[in-house]
């Protein structure tokens, strides 16, 4: 479970080729939903996909909710998922890259505040440190 800087440095490319204009109507989605939940994050629950295709299905929900307008922390989300499938494929291992996403990067990216984002983090072991 090495980090690979080459699938991360594609990542970063990938999701800068697919950046959007900014979302304000996205934005103001997400904050809803998440208030509406009493301010718990919507998180992508592992148990909800136990077999492979149902794993496959999520990948490509993702991929759609990556092609939507962007809320201001859709590309931490996005770039995290686009490594781990990247990883994943240079290994051929796409399963278990969906089953990474689930561990460490388990929200969508047009759906997930900063606030929100931060949460499902924290609670994945993620550490914010200030530069």
């Amino acid at each position: 479970e090495r980090f690979n800087h080459q699938a991360f440095h594609n990542a970063v490319d990938w999701g800068s080729e697919t950046a959007n204009k900014y979302g304000r109507r996205q934005a103001v989605k997400a904050w809803l939903a998440q208030a509406w939940n009493h301010g718990v994050p919507e998180v992508i629950m592992a148990e909800a996909f136990s077999d492979v295709q149902s794993r496959a299905d999520l990948l490509q929900d993702l991929h759609s909710s990556w092609e939507k307008r962007p809320i201001c922390s859709a590309l931490c989300i996005k770039v995290w998922q686009m490594y781990f499938e990247l990883k994943g494929r240079g290994e051929g291992q796409i399963d278990e890259a969906v089953q990474e996403i689930l561990r460490w990067m388990p929200v969508y990216s047009d759906r997930t505040t900063p606030s929100a984002l931060l949460q499902a983090l924290t609670v994945r072991g993620w550490m914010l440190h200030q530069l």
